[in-house]
């Protein structure tokens, strides 16, 4: 579990508890008690979703053969068995899967581009069917991936979607009607909450991650998406969603949550815009409206810090990635290795000296974590033998292996969100591993130079902790719950002292990392 809080004037002490549940983040929220729920307690409760899930609607899912829909992905969560990609020849899965212990909320986030082409392609009678780019689709769906996408991260669309594009944002009504009813459908009060939303899927240059999940309060939502299409940018996303949503007197609310800024090259928190010059005060003031969280754990690697780049922690050789964006990812002559502008903790950082400059932290972000499962699977974050993969990286059904759509080696389940709320404290609490030790890292900002210091503050290194390679048996005792409370003795309020981040982290026991590769088919999760 972590947290992140940015020190101003006022906070001296950190009060750290945690206990052993499994790999997340924590994203604190304000009780309500005007709206309590019948069982309603005082004292707050971690709950678990997944805010970043993708179904059929989804380009890259349905090449892959994924048939999920937002419903069934929503029933899932819930914990209802969900059939998987590959099927036999009379349609049934060859796959199953269900949740060993159901999610407290969730949102489907298909990606605001490509819908309506995806679902032309899908269906005989509409215009644009019988295009290349459609029969190319459904002869060769992995060359219709790179294909497809390429355009859509060009800002452009198909010429068969007609002048501005308008049969295609006509074919996304239907999709995007749907995935709202089915939040609306599967919201159900004080047991399971639903958020609309939607991906927003850019990037700056050859494979250069942007990405971002664009979350909402409540049904009152905009007509479509906001697509890098139509907003190629960040600050345009942000001013579409002030139209769009906030401005529009709806009662629209809304927030935005950056992923993968390990797969951006140090593109995803820009301090210069695309003419060179220094951001101003109105897009750090943007940015701080909207992008309030920061996904930094997901299944294509963790996002929170990297050793050696402007790190000293030895814990951050956890789940990294070798490569520093997607074009490095797919074809190996184009891979750099990561940049220390990519790792969250830094940017954390980064924000402190730009607060300094332009008077507004464009970086003060909480933390959460998610899966970006492509086979509509939320929460499904096991590391068992039957651990099916989330498809990210998978091979179309179609020439799949009979083991299934594993995942790249380097891939691995993915994180939960985490929410502190006042409900029914019997639904919260997913078992994890052993605890090993709690700690704070400060990061502050003094005479113009960024520094960072790792703080023990409860447990510590376990000597017999390790995970035998050929039986996959752990050994070594840790903790059931840890606690600590703090002070920063180096606190002063004067406002020209320092300014710091803190980040709180739980590290658990080694456990084993997810089989590769993927096991046989007709094995249930």
């Amino acid at each position: 579990m972590r947290r992140t809080q940015l020190v101003r004037n006022t906070l001296t002490t950190v009060i750290a508890c945690t206990a052993a549940v499994e790999a997340t983040a924590a994203i604190e929220t304000t009780a309500s008690p005007g709206n309590a729920c019948p069982d309603h307690v005082p004292v707050r409760q971690a709950y678990f979703g997944d805010l970043h899930v993708h179904t059929s609607y989804c380009l890259d899912a349905s090449t892959q053969q994924t048939r999920t829909l937002p419903a069934e992905a929503y029933a899932f969560a819930r914990g209802h068995e969900l059939g998987l990609q590959p099927f036999d020849d009379r349609g049934q899965p060859l796959r199953r899967a269900k949740l060993a212990r159901p999610l407290d909320f969730a949102a489907v986030t298909d990606h605001a581009e490509l819908p309506g082409e995806t679902s032309i392609c899908k269906t005989p009678g509409l215009p644009g069917h019988v295009s290349i780019v459609c029969n190319v689709y459904r002869r060769w769906p992995r060359v219709a991936f790179f294909w497809m996408n390429f355009t859509a991260n060009t800002a452009r669309r198909h010429d068969f979607c007609g002048e501005d594009g308008a049969i295609c944002r006509q074919a996304a009504r239907s999709p995007w009607e749907d995935t709202q009813l089915a939040a609306a459908e599967a919201n159900q009060p004080c047991e399971f909450t639903t958020f609309v939303a939607y991906e927003w899927t850019g990037a700056a240059g050859a494979g250069n991650n942007l990405h971002r999940n664009v979350i909402f309060e409540n049904s009152a939502v905009p007509e479509l998406p906001d697509s890098f299409i139509e907003t190629p940018s960040p600050p345009q996303l942000w001013d579409a969603l002030d139209r769009g949503c906030r401005s529009a007197g709806t009662g629209c609310d809304v927030v935005v949550i950056p992923h993968n800024s390990n797969l951006s090259a140090g593109r995803m928190f820009r301090v210069v815009d695309e003419n060179g010059s220094p951001i101003g005060a109105d897009e750090a003031q943007n940015r701080q409206r909207f992008e309030r969280l920061v996904e930094i754990m997901q299944h294509k690697g963790d996002s929170e810090c990297m050793p050696g780049l402007n790190s000293s922690d030895e814990l951050c050789g956890f789940e990294k990635l070798a490569v520093n964006n997607f074009s490095g990812r797919y074809w190996s002559f184009l891979a750099e290795p990561p940049l220390a502008r990519q790792f969250v903790r830094n940017i954390l950082k980064e924000g402190l000296r730009q607060e300094s400059r332009l008077g507004t932290n464009p970086f003060q972000f909480g933390l959460t974590a998610s899966t970006d499962t492509h086979l509509g699977t939320p929460g499904l974050v096991e590391e068992t033998e039957a651990f099916l993969g989330h498809g990210g990286a998978g091979l179309s059904a179609s020439v799949a292996p009979v083991s299934g759509l594993p995942d790249d080696i380097e891939f691995n389940p993915g994180g939960l969100a985490a929410v502190w709320a006042a409900r029914d404290p019997g639904a919260a609490g997913h078992r994890g591993a052993p605890l090993e030790r709690l700690q704070l890292i400060k990061g502050w900002l003094e005479a113009g130079e960024l520094h960072e210091r790792v703080i023990q503050l409860a447990g510590s290194a376990v000597a017999d902790a390790s995970v035998d390679p050929n039986s996959c048996r752990t050994t070594g005792h840790g903790f059931d719950a840890l606690c600590r409370v703090w002070e920063d003795s180096d606190f002063d309020p004067q406002p020209d002292h320092p300014r710091a981040s803190l980040v709180v982290t739980d590290r658990v026991l080694p456990v084993r990392r997810r089989p590769s590769p993927a096991p046989a088919v007709g094995l249930a999760s």
